[in-house]
C-alpha cells in the first residue's frame, strides 16, 4: 500500500491520536477516581474512539469540505464536534469505571454518590469548560498554522529564523498556463475561483511529495523542499507529475465549471538560499539569494523552449534514481539577468510511470 495513500495517512495519524488520548483517559479517571486495571482497558478503549472517529473527521470531512469555510466557521464546527464528542466519552467513562468496578448496570452507576457528586457538584462543568477553551486554543492554533504551512508555524514559534540562516533547497515555480486569455475569458471574480480550486486540487500533491507551499504570486506557487526529502524518491520532480495527473482527473469538473482545464509549466533548481524572517507589522519568512532568481528564470524559458518542465544540471546531478525519467538535454542556454550560459534539461516520465 502506498505509504502517503490517505488510507495510511489516516490509520497513521489515528494510531498515534488514539495512544496520546488513551494515556490522557488513563490519568483523567486515575485521578478522578482510583487506578485500576480496568483504568488501562476504558482509556484504551476511549483513546481508540475518539483517535479514529476525530482523525477520520480531519481527514475526509475538516481537511476537504472545511477548505471552502471562513475560519471563524470551521474553527465553531470543529470546536463543537470535539466539545460534544470529548464531553459524551467523559459522561460514557466515568460511568462505566463505577460499572465495571462496583457490577451494577450503566444507568445505576449514575446513581451513586461520588458519581452523582461529579455531575452536579460542578467539577464536570468545570472540565467541561476547561476542555472547551483548550479546544479552541488547539484548533485556532491548527488553523493558523493550515493558513500559514506547518513547517513555516513552527519556524515561527521556535524563532529557528529569527536570524538568517543558509540553508540548501529546490526550489520550483509553478506557473498556470494561458493565464492571461483565461483570466479575460472568465472575469475576475469567477478566475479567482478557478485559481483557487485548481491550487486546492493539486495541494495534496505537494504534501505527499514532501514539499513547503512557499508562497502564491498570482496564479503561481513557489514551492521549497530541503535538500534531502526533495531529492529523496525524487519528490521533487515527481510532484509536478502527480499534479498533472490530480488535473487530468479533474478535467471534466474544471470543464464544466469554467470550460477550462488548468495545467502548469515548471522550473527547478537545487542551490543555496537565505532563509529568514522579514517585516514588522506583518513578518513573513522570506527566501533570498540566486538559486530563487534562477528558478524563476529556469521557468521563463519553458515558453522558450515549448516544455513543461526544464530543471537545472545541478539538480539532475544530484538524483538518486532517473532511470524511470526522460531527460532531454536542451544545452546551454543564457538565462534573462545571467551572465553565463546555464544547461537546462527537459524532463518527462517514461511510459506506464507516471
Amino acid at each position: 500500500m502506498n505509504g502517503n495513500s490517505p488510507a495510511v495517512k489516516y490509520l497513521r495519524s489515528a494510531l498515534l491520536t488514539s495512544s496520546s488520548l488513551a494515556v490522557a483517559s488513563i490519568a483523567f479517571v486515575s485521578s478522578l477516581m482510583h487506578f485500576h486495571i480496568h483504568t488501562i482497558f476504558i482509556g484504551l478503549i476511549w483513546g481508540s474512539v475518539v483517535g479514529f472517529s476525530g482523525t477520520a473527521m480531519e481527514q475526509f470531512f475538516f481537511n476537504k469540505r472545511g477548505q471552502r469555510w471562513s475560519f471563524s466557521a470551521l474553527l465553531g464546527a470543529r470546536t463543537m464536534f470535539y466539545f460534544l464528542l470529548v464531553g459524551g466519552c467523559i459522561f460514557w467513562i466515568v460511568g462505566m469505571h463505577e460499572q465495571w468496578m462496583t457490577g451494577c448496570t450503566f444507568s445505576e452507576s449514575f446513581q451513586h454518590s461520588n458519581i452523582r457528586d461529579y455531575f452536579t457538584g460542578g467539577d464536570f462543568t468545570k472540565d467541561l469548560l476547561f476542555g472547551l477553551l483548550l479546544m479552541v486554543y488547539i484548533n485556532f492554533a491548527r488553523q493558523i498554522s493550515r493558513i500559514m504551512g506547518g513547517n513555516v508555524f513552527r519556524s515561527y514559534i521556535f524563532g529557528k529564523y529569527h536570524r538568517p540562516v543558509t540553508e540548501k533547497r529546490i526550489i520550483m515555480f509553478l506557473d498556470l498556463n494561458d493565464s492571461t486569455t483565461i483570466a479575460e475569458k472568465l472575469g475576475a471574480e469567477k478566475y479567482h475561483r478557478f485559481i483557487n480550486e485548481t491550487f486546492f486540487r493539486v495541494t495534496p500533491a505537494i504534501i505527499a511529495n514532501k514539499g513547503e507551499i512557499y508562497q502564491y504570486v498570482g496564479d503561481e506557487m513557489v514551492i521549497t523542499w530541503r535538500e534531502k526529502p526533495g531529492i529523496m524518491h525524487e519528490h521533487c520532480v515527481r510532484c509536478f507529475f502527480d499534479i498533472r495527473k490530480l488535473l487530468t482527473d479533474g478535467a471534466p469538473k474544471f470543464e464544466v465549471g469554467y470550460g477550462y482545464i488548468p495545467s502548469f509549466k515548471a522550473g527547478i533548481h537545487l542551490g543555496h538560499v537565505v532563509v529568514g524572517e522579514i517585516g514588522d507589522v506583518k513578518r513573513e519568512i522570506a527566501f533570498l539569494g540566486d538559486t530563487i532568481n534562477t528558478a524563476a528564470r529556469i521557468r521563463s524559458a519553458c515558453s522558450v523552449l515549448k516544455r513543461s518542465l526544464l530543471v537545472s544540471a545541478e539538480l539532475i546531478g544530484a538524483l538518486n534514481d532517473t532511470r524511470h525519467l526522460m531527460i532531454e538535454k536542451m544545452g546551454p542556454m543564457r538565462l534573462k539577468g545571467k551572465e553565463e550560459k546555464m544547461e537546462l534539461c527537459a524532463i518527462t516520465v517514461q511510459e506506464g510511470r507516471g
